[in-house]
């Protein structure tokens, strides 16, 4: 984003998503549990607009074109490369006001003054058409 083309106005857009029931067509808008054909028609009016940022993902598409050529897409970007830190002290003890136990023990680094956060990696598409909205915070 540091690019001088990406500064101008309008180059970045902040796109919303929305759950689909009381949804309303607008610019600048998607409603959860599309398909691609819907979201890339929604999105036409903002073609020519360098990046369109999202919020999250989670819940946006329920039904693509094709599901294998997306899942080998997925595998290649989907990924949270490894962070780790060191804690100056016990990490279930530093790191108690961020995260359960459970999730302490499971990122457990090379001690316990250690943690490195283990992210699983997403689940492939189901192009069976079973969509699951995932928005649950």
């Amino acid at each position: 984003l540091a690019q001088p083309q990406l500064r101008a106005s309008g180059a970045v857009v902040d796109v919303g998503l929305e759950p689909r029931p009381g949804w309303t067509r607008k610019a600048g808008s998607l409603p959860l549990g599309t398909s691609a054909a819907e979201a890339r028609e929604l999105l036409k009016p903002l073609a020519a607009t360098p990046v369109l940022r999202l919020p999250h993902a989670r819940g946006l598409l329920c039904s693509i074109d094709d599901a294998a050529a997306f899942n080998s897409l997925a595998d290649k970007l989907l990924r949270i490369p490894t962070w780790c830190a060191k804690c100056f002290q016990p990490c279930s003890k530093e790191l108690a006001g961020w995260l359960p136990a459970e999730e302490i023990r499971r990122g457990g680094g090379w001690d316990k003054m250690s943690y490195c956060m283990k992210v699983d990696v997403p689940p492939k598409f189901d192009a069976g058409g079973a969509c699951s909205l995932n928005v649950q915070p």
